[in-house]
């Protein structure tokens, strides 16, 4: 059969590779403590499960869900938004997304044609690349460095490139680095998206998890921010909410308005128990996100210890449920990963799998217990 040529174009996801070398290593009978993972490892808060289970007793929940998204759902975001952010949405801002990887991949297609130019920083969360990859879209890459604290120097990019570009991805709290942007950083993007006419896509997945005394800002806090771009945002990361694929997109009006005509035609909406589970959890699950903070902040302050211990570098996360670490060893970060899977059975990826700039670098996640992250790092430990 003849298939779309951006279907071959698509890139090869790592994690599917080493999904089937932990399956192989299982069968032998080896425990494989899997630290590669971006899937918490905590249930959904109870009362979001006992609130889901009241809705869908709800007839209305039956059907179709309604075009846009139900409005109780984009009046909870305004609020969530407005408490948390400072920011003052209207409804025409915001569109409903079953998940945030829909949003991102959505938002491509309705703003780019075929060989548009699209900024990509990199190291860099592997679901942007596969979206402008089903769009037809180009990427110029932007190397990204611990010096710069992942942060891009729009100075260092060509003019030409940046008459040329068309969008821009950005990621922060980042995955894989756990880097924070600065508001002096988003202000520099507003002035160059400007400058440029440069379209912006804030993906803000991780917008709850931080290590730092204040909470990551949004890229719509920022002046003007409105006038060139949008924040996606999920709740699968917040509130433990990633089989349910809940999430939004918020800002400018004109990209939303057109987001909603490609979701109404490209996919069916959200199941209303969802919707109304995710307006339970932006109205009342502030007290549980913040201890989920501090779990994860728990579980990092073992894996710094450990890595310190390994005389491992790293680069100290602000934010996400990532720690990015630079292993003192020549092998290539995907053979130095299988090596540590083969010999410790802990599976950790390689910094290649988010972009040429993170050759030389593992990501490492704290989606696991504390006692798990000990015996990882024991194993790893009885291998050097």
């Amino acid at each position: 059969m003849n298939f779309a040529a951006k279907m071959e174009k698509l890139p090869s996801k790592y994690v599917v590779k080493q999904n089937k070398m932990i399956e192989n290593l299982e069968k032998k009978g080896h425990s494989v403590i899997r630290l590669g993972r971006g899937n918490p490892d905590q249930p959904t808060f109870p009362e979001i499960i006992q609130e889901a289970r009241e809705k869908i007793l709800d007839s209305s929940n039956y059907g179709y869900p309604p075009y846009g998204g139900k409005k109780s759902l984009k009046k909870a975001i305004q609020s969530f938004y407005l408490t948390s952010y400072g920011i003052d949405l209207l409804e025409n801002q915001v569109a409903i997304t079953n998940g945030s990887a829909l949003g991102l991949s959505s938002l491509a297609q309705i703003l780019l044609d075929p060989e548009d130019l699209v900024l990509l920083p990199e190291p860099s969360f592997f679901g942007y690349e596969a979206a402008i990859t089903l769009a037809n879209g180009k990427i110029y890459r932007i190397p990204l460095s611990a010096e710069q604290d992942y942060l891009i120097d729009y100075s260092q990019i060509p003019e030409s490139v940046l008459q040329k570009a068309k969008l821009l991805f950005l990621n922060y709290p980042n995955n894989p680095t756990g880097a924070v942007a600065t508001k002096i950083f988003f202000e520099n993007t507003v002035a160059v998206a400007k400058k440029y006419h440069i379209i912006v896509v804030h993906d803000f997945a991780y917008s709850s998890i931080y290590y730092t005394e204040s909470p990551p800002i949004s890229f719509l806090s920022i002046e003007g921010a409105f006038d060139v771009g949008v924040e996606t945002f999920t709740l699968s990361k917040a509130f433990n909410m990633a089989g349910w694929r809940s999430g939004f997109v918020v800002g400018n009006e004109e990209i939303i308005a057109k987001l909603n005509i490609y979701l109404q035609n490209a996919a069916s909406g959200v199941f209303g128990v969802v919707q109304d589970a995710t307006v339970f959890a932006l109205e009342t699950q502030f007290s549980e996100t913040k201890k989920l903070n501090e779990l994860y902040e728990k579980r990092l302050e073992v894996v710094l210890t450990a890595l310190t211990e390994l005389n491992w570098e790293y680069y100290t996360p602000k934010g996400t449920f990532f720690v990015w670490t630079k292993y003192p060893d020549r092998r290539s970060s995907q053979a130095m990963s299988e090596y540590i899977l083969e010999q410790a059975h802990v599976a950790v990826l390689p910094g290649s799998a988010f972009g040429k700039s993170g050759e030389g670098w593992l990501r490492i996640s704290l989606v696991n217990d504390e006692q798990e992250l000990k015996e990882a790092f024991q194993r790893i430990k009885n291998i050097q």
